[in-house]
């Protein structure tokens, strides 16, 4: 094994402990993997006392009083910091890239073909991926290093996104990632023209991604579509491989169990609710966090061949499951909803109260008479007795301010 192939990357203290058996594993058979740092102190120490070279990409502070001394050294000691561990990694060209979050995600996006800031990638979203569009200019140049192409999502329409379109084929992007139900809206205007959009790649995140949205997607982008499940909070992470046969879970990040509502472990195949032990918080532990998101166990080993534990998929939030009046538990996603994007631009489902659910419809052009009794007599079925149903027309469903809009809402739960 060549000793420079590996390259394992500490940020702080906790990244020692965290992977010091692997970095003696190493050791142990001769392979002398390149350890970068960008901490000091307590990190150094731990590291000379073990006996492992390393190198620090933390710059020497500079004494600076005035406010505006200190946000200027603030902001390019980040950037500087990444672009050293991006010379590091593209010199040594490792094969093996060994972390936590930053490694997760330059592993992930490998998987599509896409190189973390070498290729240019077009980001579609709002809230934590793309915080407000009054962009500071710390983002815009952690932007211009990670070589994205920003596309706030807040108020999209048919001008905004001719223009995204000509913009990514001016500049040539190759992929794609953002919010599905952003990717789908743009991957419809596209459809309505009779356009394509070709990339390599196309990374959805932040909400669910449905058979229909997917099918879409492809056949605009003319390739294939990568879904990643995140919870920032209790940094859960799993990942979909060029497979599609599950989703891969992130370890590194999180320690991750689905439970059902005793908080017990449930079988392979069975619905229950993620819960997060994170691995990343040093200053206050966040032991078995219930994000509230609704996932299928697998056992399953994954035909790709990675050995990373794996759930089946993300089937919702607990806030998308309907408790009835009737006793009937019913997960709103599990209505079958395809067809109606042929007659409605955007739909939401919403529980009201324990006996009334209303289904809220955007239409794209007249509907024809009784439709609208018809989706009502589907709600039906699915709530049960006792439950007021009730279908309507509106102009227009509000987006929250995150831009990760909700088909299902669940106002009682």
């Amino acid at each position: 094994m060549d000793k420079k192939i590996i390259l394992i990357f500490l940020a702080h203290p906790a990244h020692f402990h965290l992977f010091r058996t692997t970095i003696a594993y190493f050791k142990d058979n001769g392979v002398s993997p390149i350890v970068v740092i960008k901490s000091k102190d307590i990190l150094e120490k731990l590291l000379n006392d073990e006996g492992v070279h390393f190198i620090n990409i933390l710059r020497s502070e500079k004494k600076t009083k005035s406010k505006i001394g200190l946000l200027f050294e603030a902001i390019t000691g980040l950037i500087i910091r990444d672009i050293k561990l991006l010379k590091i990694a593209v010199k040594h060209k490792p094969r093996l890239l060994i972390g936590t979050d930053w490694a997760v995600a330059m592993r992930t996006f490998e998987w599509g073909g896409y190189r973390y800031g070498k290729d240019r990638l077009a980001v579609m979203a709002g809230g934590s991926l793309l915080p407000n569009n009054n962009q500071s200019l710390k983002d815009r140049i952690k932007y211009y290093i990670n070589n994205y192409y920003t596309m706030p999502i807040t108020h999209m329409n048919a001008t905004v996104m001719d223009g995204y379109f000509s913009e990514i084929k001016k500049q040539k992007i190759r992929f794609l990632r953002g919010y599905a139900s952003a990717i789908y809206t743009f991957a419809e205007h596209l459809s309505q023209r009779q356009q394509t959009l070709p990339f390599e790649a196309v990374f959805t995140t932040a909400e669910m991604l449905y058979p229909h949205q997917r099918d879409l997607m492809k056949k605009v982008f003319l390739c294939d579509i990568y879904d990643t499940y995140g919870c920032r909070d209790g940094m859960g992470m799993a990942v979909d491989c060029e497979m599609h046969k599950g989703m891969h879970i992130c370890p590194e990040m999180s320690i991750m169990h689905i439970v059902d509502e005793s908080g017990k472990e449930v079988k392979a195949g069975e619905t229950g609710e993620v819960v997060l032990t994170s691995l990343y918080d040093y200053t206050m532990p966040l032991i078995r966090y219930a994000p509230g998101d609704l996932a299928i166990k697998s056992d399953r080993n994954c035909p790709c061949g990675r050995s990373l534990p794996m759930i089946e998929k993300i089937v919702g939030r607990s806030s998308d499951v309907f408790k009835l009046i009737n006793g009937r538990v019913l997960n709103g996603l599990s209505i079958t909803i395809e067809d109606l994007f042929e007659e409605f631009e955007t739909y939401q489902i919403v529980q009201e109260a324990i006996d009334r659910v209303e289904m809220l419809l955007v239409p794209r052009k007249e509907i024809k008479p009784g439709r609208l009794q018809s989706l009502e007599e589907m709600l039906a079925f699915h709530c049960g007795e006792g439950v007021e149903v009730k279908a309507k027309i509106v102009d227009t469903i509000e987006v929250p301010q995150s831009g990760k809009f909700r088909y299902v809402i669940s106002k009682v739960n």
